[in-house]
């Protein structure tokens, strides 16, 4: 039986580079935004666990403007009883890339992937708010921008870290 639902925002910053570059004398300017944002959604369940979804949107910028949706869905304890608890949580992630029409002809080499999402955080709630920060890591099972031309391979981070604040009521 649930004892209730939340709904709310979370946001944040990622840690380190969403792409990698290796040899070559081609310079392509690339840049992530140094932010990630949307809606979030949580079910709280009995006996401290609960089930998060969100959907998470972030912006680059590669010779061209691409973005990516995450939607991970994570399954969560938290930690004792009061208005403080510390949370772990895992799960699955899937995500969806796209634009970057003019540095990539055709479509992306996998346009949408999934991988493994694990997180730590601690909650606050104050009245009716929750207030969440933590840190998160997904791994990727493939790079979702895969080049490899002759002189530059240009490859985005299976691994991604970041640091995420939720707000919800």
């Amino acid at each position: 039986m649930c004892q209730s639902v939340s709904f709310g925002v979370k946001g944040g910053v990622p840690f380190g580079d969403a792409f990698t570059f290796s040899g070559g004398t081609l310079n392509i300017p690339a840049s992530t935004e140094h932010w990630i944002i949307g809606p979030m959604f949580e079910v709280h369940l009995p006996l401290g666990f609960s089930v998060e979804a969100d959907a998470l949107y972030r912006r680059y910028q590669i010779s061209d403007t691409g973005g990516e949706w995450q939607f991970p869905i994570l399954g969560k304890y938290k930690l004792g009883a009061g208005p403080v608890r510390p949370y772990v949580g895992a799960g699955v992630n899937f995500n969806h890339v796209s634009g970057f029409s003019k540095l990539i002809s055709g479509t992306l080499p996998h346009a949408s992937s999934k991988g493994f999402t694990i997180e730590g955080g601690v909650e606050f709630k104050i009245l009716r708010i929750r207030i969440a920060p933590e840190l998160r890591f997904t791994h990727w099972g493939n790079a979702n921008i895969d080049l490899n031309p002759i002189n530059i391979a240009l490859k985005s981070s299976q691994n991604q870290s970041m640091a995420l604040i939720g707000l919800s009521f």
